[in-house]
């Protein structure tokens, strides 16, 4: 399972506006939703091992994997219908795709639209405090 290998255990995703969201390794490659939901479907098509033995992703295989699959709709359709689904719970590995609702929601993160200033110094007080410094602090 690719989420076992380190580096691969998901994706963050931050919505940059005209449907394009960030691109953590390339930035000056943003990637639509689908393209990344085709991505990660086939993360589990091009595991192998690394000249130390340890698990690691093919990026060539993942990218021939896509260029594949968008280039028959059928099967891009059956991929993106079952990756745009909500993942399934903790520890379930059933029909869920890769949308987690679990852990993460949509924020606004500009400056002028967010209490994101006022959460950040909220979270350095809470860790300057002695009592915190052994524990991260919680964002709610």
């Amino acid at each position: 399972m690719s989420s076992d290998i380190t580096g691969y255990e998901g994706s963050w995703v931050i919505y940059m506006g005209g449907g394009l969201f960030s691109n953590f390794w390339r930035r000056d490659a943003p990637f639509t939703l689908e393209a990344k939901c085709v991505e990660i479907f086939h993360w589990r098509h091009a595991m192998a091992l690394d000249e130390d033995g340890d698990l690691c992703i093919d990026e060539g295989l993942v990218a021939r994997h896509v260029a594949d699959t968008v280039a028959d709709p059928q099967r891009l359709e059956q991929v993106l219908g079952r990756m745009m689904r909500h993942r399934d719970g903790k520890g379930v590995y059933a029909d869920g795709g890769c949308i987690d609702t679990t852990r993460e929601h949509p924020r606004c993160v500009a400056l002028a639209e967010t209490s994101l200033p006022a959460t950040l110094a909220d979270l350095m007080q809470q860790w300057a405090q002695p009592a915190c410094r052994d524990s991260a602090p919680q964002v709610q």
